[in-house]
C-alpha cells in the first residue's frame, strides 16, 4: 500500500511520496536518514527557496517514464536530487553563501564521485 509500483500507481497516488521512506534493508534506511538530516540542516543554514521541496515528488514522478522499473523503494534518489538543486543554486549565487561557487562545485564532485563509484546506472538493483 506504501510502495510505488508501475502497474498500479494511478490507483494508489500516494505512493509517489510514501516510497521514498521504504528501504529493502534497516542499514540503508538509517544511512539515508542521517545523510537527509545533514542536508536538512544545510538547507536550513542556507535558506533555500521553499519551491526546491519539488525535487522530492518529481523524482518519483520521473519513475513513470521507465516502466521496465516494476516497483520503488529508496530515498536515495530524492536526496541526490535535493543536494544538486542546493549545487544549481549555489553555483548561480542565488543564496548568500560566502564562497557560493566553490561550496557548489565541491559538493557537485562529490555527488558525481558517489554515483561513479556506486555505478547504480550498470547494476540498478530495482530491477533485479
Amino acid at each position: 500500500m506504501l510502495t510505488w509500483q508501475a502497474m498500479d500507481w494511478q490507483s494508489l497516488p500516494w505512493t509517489l511520496l510514501t516510497t521514498v521512506w521504504l528501504h529493502m534493508n534497516m542499514p540503508h534506511l538509517i544511512d539515508n536518514q542521517i545523510a537527509l538530516g545533514a542536508l536538512a540542516a544545510l538547507v536550513w543554514i542556507v535558506r533555500q527557496p521553499r519551491l526546491c521541496t519539488l525535487a522530492w515528488p518529481l523524482t518519483t514522478l520521473t519513475l513513470i517514464w521507465w516502466p521496465q522499473i516494476g516497483y520503488s523503494v529508496r530515498l536515495s534518489g530524492v536526496l541526490h536530487a535535493g543536494v544538486l538543486v542546493l549545487v544549481v543554486h549555489l553555483l548561480l549565487k542565488r543564496m548568500a553563501v560566502p564562497k557560493a561557487r566553490r561550496w557548489g562545485g565541491l559538493l557537485a564532485l562529490a555527488v558525481l564521485a558517489k554515483l561513479v563509484l556506486e555505478q547504480g546506472r550498470a547494476y540498478p538493483v530495482v530491477w533485479s
